[in-house]
């Protein structure tokens, strides 16, 4: 086998839509030069001479922001600049050499792994192939097309818009204010680039991930799927299938299918096999044995062990290997037994273990999606294990992410809810050739992520079976539910056929009789959320009321809070538009409809809204964002029917006030310490009615917790905190009530762990500060100390302090903890490199005293 990289050095150039495939010549003999364009109103006419120059992966921003033709989309106002780029075709081309080495093998595969979008190939002036979908990889045995020298190959590339109508009965939901087309859903490319509610729209286009010319003889290993079949004490049984493809298809032949499983480099089990095989696809299946197998588990249940699976086959003389696979050997189960009040659980089980899942919905990490470095994914999931993250969902209107995403939640532990890619539309399932395309990207993407330890579920879409039930009145919607054909039937058939150990459900939210139910399933809670805020009309965020919630799994719902000082100065890209009332603050997700219940929670909690700085404001509302996310996962953790909270969202693709704890730039956000706080796998909660106070431990860690602790109440002014010592135990894997006192009504009620410093102390002080008796308190930095190449400081405060934080020069710095609620007498370490240890400030947050609203 022999492999050419076609990654480097493309010509690039737009032209027109009227351009066509066919014109390929009159591109070719455009001049060299340097590319300018024509401004017209909003659009652009390009140059009949010039070429841009670019490597793969490739969106034509990308060039075009180098060369000075375009300012980079994400800052200033600069998005409503790029919407130009969906109305020309764009023409990669690359000229390559080719040996009668290369001749002489059997096949020459052309292979693009990502085409955005609407794509036409030519290899030496003969059209290849037509591609529209970005979701599978185009590839093609183009030999016969191929010439010993020097070979061209074109690219001709468009955004797919110019195909269809303005009105659609299909389409009539998908058209937003916040987009600017509404008729993505027969665009089988990345739905959210065309605007959503959380970014501004960014019109994509080019060439993602690899592109290969692969030359190869005899017989490839065209998939190969591991499955753990049974995990007894002492072994792990895995099947083994290998899907040969014998390269001749008129011809029968000899292969020798061989199979080997490593950990560490150690051969622990091999099997080989001869078959007959003909022409085409054969399929094989190997049982082996894994003695003393070490298990998968999810991140803070144990560790995560990756065995390198290595298979090749013989064929003609000729010995091809398929790439190396890393699996976890794992059984992972969806239990949803019916309970006695006639309710449903919806329960993770990694091994017979039942998993509490916390985490976040994923979104693209860039609107320039092609552009996102393997660095920044890796960079994004050791965030979440940070965050004690145990799972991610992937939100059906992004993208099925590169490798190295998955092999990162493989690594540290994160499962992911996977929805295929279809999102807030009804999909056109009465059209033959988008079911097609349907069912190929089905069919690659569960076959291609199936081995992945971190795949938990796969979910049809996000949240169209809830649209058709519960967003329209019945007069207004269609009478059928389009897309449905997809979602009950084909991606169901595709995983069963594919990947059956691993379950599917038509769409999230989904459970019940209507689809987003509490009571069954997945639920995303916004509309329960606002039903119950309806109680408290004076309030903008209901905490009282998460514990009203009976969701058994949440997978969404989440609270804004705005980005660090240094993103928004890079975002804004100008000093003097740091302030509230700037096009560019309020183009970044910042518009004062947003603002409004920001400042409304911090005039209720924390001090006068009214007086607030914009730097100030970047303060109490990132602490109000922590505070309602701490809330809401303390609250859904101390039910015992509830196994998941997901947060709406993790992660941004642009810079803006939004839902997330970690921004665009990578910089932690102000929410990102409360957050994980409130996920600990080892974590004391307190709840409290009247003068009882109940304490519940939850250990999700495979060791058993001994907890010695001191509890009792205190008032506010208390400078130091008497109680009682006993010693509380749980057991691995397991959350119950473990204590239960009586405290005083008029201060709060603390447990102390003593010998646990990983174990925070847990207090019922809520959130509604301004109506506590509060009295000032001092903290100092009492020890610094040197470990290593950190600097571990400790603090003490005199009296109770709801929030104390380290203000950094650099808050991009990552500290151990921060933002975090501090008890008289009570020492409170935090680590930070040593080297970011210079000019740290401690500082408590300024609660003005006052009547919160009603609620």
């Amino acid at each position: 086998m022999q492999m050419i990289d076609l990654t480097k050095s493309w010509r690039i150039r737009p032209e027109f839509l009227d351009m066509d495939i066919r014109d390929y010549a009159q591109v070719l003999e455009r001049p060299e030069g340097e590319l300018r364009f024509f401004r017209r109103t909003n659009n652009r006419k390009p140059s009949n001479d010039g070429w841009l120059t670019a490597d793969l992966p490739c969106d034509v921003i990308q060039p075009l922001v180098k060369q000075g033709l375009l300012e980079e989309p994400l800052e200033k106002q600069s998005t409503w600049d790029a919407l130009w780029v969906k109305d020309l075709s764009w023409w990669f081309v690359k000229t390559f050499s080719v040996t009668q080495k290369n001749l002489d093998e059997e096949c020459a595969f052309l292979r693009f792994e990502m085409l955005d979008f609407k794509a036409d190939i030519v290899l030496n002036g003969a059209h290849v192939g037509h591609h529209a979908n970005a979701f599978v990889p185009f590839e093609q045995d183009v030999k016969r097309y191929l010439k010993k020298g020097v070979n061209t190959l074109i690219v001709r590339l468009t955004s797919g818009v110019e195909d269809f109508y303005n009105h659609t009965s299909i389409s009539h939901f998908a058209g937003s204010p916040h987009a600017i087309y509404d008729k993505r859903m027969y665009l089988r490319k990345p739905q959210f680039s065309y605007g959503w509610d959380w970014c501004k729209p960014v019109p994509t286009c080019g060439i993602g991930r690899g592109a290969t010319l692969q030359f190869i003889s005899g017989a490839r290993i065209s998939h190969l799927r591991v499955v753990t079949t049974s995990i007894g004490d002492k072994a792990a049984t895995l099947q083994v299938h290998v899907e040969v493809d014998q390269l001749l298809p008129h011809a029968t032949d000899d292969v020798i299918i061989d199979v080997a499983i490593r950990l560490g480099g150690k051969v622990l089990a091999r099997a080989k096999k001869d078959a007959r095989v003909v022409g085409g696809l054969s399929f094989h299946t190997f049982e082996m044995t894994v003695k003393n197998p070490r298990l998968w588990m999810p991140n803070g249940y144990g560790e995560q062990p990756l065995y390198d699976v290595d298979a090749r086959v013989t064929c003609r003389g000729q010995v091809n290997a398929h790439k190396p696979l890393r699996v976890g050997i794992r059984m992972i189960t969806l239990h949803e037994p019916k309970q006695p009040d006639g309710t449903y659980l919806y329960q993770f089980q990694v091994n017979g273990v039942p998993i509490y899942c916390k985490g976040g919905n994923w979104v693209p990490a860039d609107s320039v999606y092609l552009r996102v470095p393997d660095s920044t994914y890796k960079t994004l999931v050791e965030e979440a294990r940070e965050q004690h993250f145990t799972m991610l969902r992937m939100w059906g209107g992004g993208l099925y992410e590169p490798d190295v995403f998955y092999e990162a939640c493989d690594e540290n532990g994160i499962l992911l809810m996977h929805d295929f890619m279809y999102a807030c539309s009804y999909y056109p399932d009465h059209l033959d050739w988008f079911l097609h395309e349907a069912t190929k990207e089905a069919d690659y993407q569960t076959r291609r992520l199936a081995n992945h330890a971190c795949m938990a579920i796969w979910t049809g879409n996000n949240e169209i079976h809830e649209s058709y039930t519960d967003w329209f009145p019945r007069d207004e919607n269609l009478p059928y539910l389009p897309g449905a054909k997809i979602f009950n039937d084909i991606q169901a058939r595709v995983v069963q056929g594919n990947c059956p150990e691993i379950p599917y459900k038509p769409s999230s939210a989904y459970g019940g009789a209507l689809s987003n139910s509490q009571e069954e399933g997945d639920s995303h809670v916004w509309r329960w959320m606002h039903l119950l805020s309806l109680q408290y009309p004076g309030m903008a965020h209901p905490i009282d009321a998460f514990g009203q919630l009976t969701t058994r799994f949440s997978s969404e719902y989440g609270f804004h809070g705005p980005i660090m000082e240094s993103s928004w100065r890079r975002a804004l890209g100008d000093d003097k538009d740091f302030r509230f009332d700037s096009p560019v603050w309020i183009h970044h997700g910042d518009p004062l409809a947003k603002r409004e219940p920001i400042l409304k929670c911090i005039d209720q909690y924390f001090t006068d809204a009214d007086t607030l700085t914009e730097a100030d404001y970047l303060l109490y509302g990132g602490v109000n964002q922590g505070m309602l996310y701490r809330e809401m996962g303390d609250a859904l953790r101390k039910k015992d029917y509830c196994w998941g909270h997901l947060i709406w969202m993790y992660n941004d693709c642009w810079p803006e006030t939004g839902w997330t704890t970690v921004d665009y730039y990578l910089t932690r956000k102000i929410s990102f310490y409360f957050l994980r706080r409130a996920f600990a796998p080892r974590k004391l909660l307190l709840t409290q009615e009247g003068n009882q106070v109940r304490v519940i431990l939850h250990n999700e860690s495979p060791e058993p917790i001994t907890l010695r602790v001191r509890y009792g109440s205190a008032g506010y002014d208390a400078k130091n905190l008497a109680g009682t010592q006993t010693v509380l135990t749980q057991a691995p894997f397991t959350r119950s009530d473990v204590l239960t006192f009586d405290a005083d009504a008029d201060g709060y009620a603390f447990v102390l762990p003593l010998d646990a410093p990983d174990i925070d102390p847990a207090t019922t002080v809520r959130g509604h500060y301004r109506a506590l008796p509060l009295k000032d308190a001092r903290v100092r930095i009492d020890e610094k100390q040197r470990d290593g190449g950190d600097m571990v400081l400790t603090l003490v405060s005199d009296a109770y302090a709801p929030v104390v934080y380290l203000a950094c020069q650099d808050d991009r710095t990552h500290l151990s903890d921060n933002y975090f609620e501090l008890l008289p007498g009570i020492a409170k370490t935090v680590r930070v490199r040593a080297d970011e240890a210079e000019g740290i400030a401690v500082k408590v947050l300024k609660i003005t005293r006052g009547k919160p609203m009603d609620g």
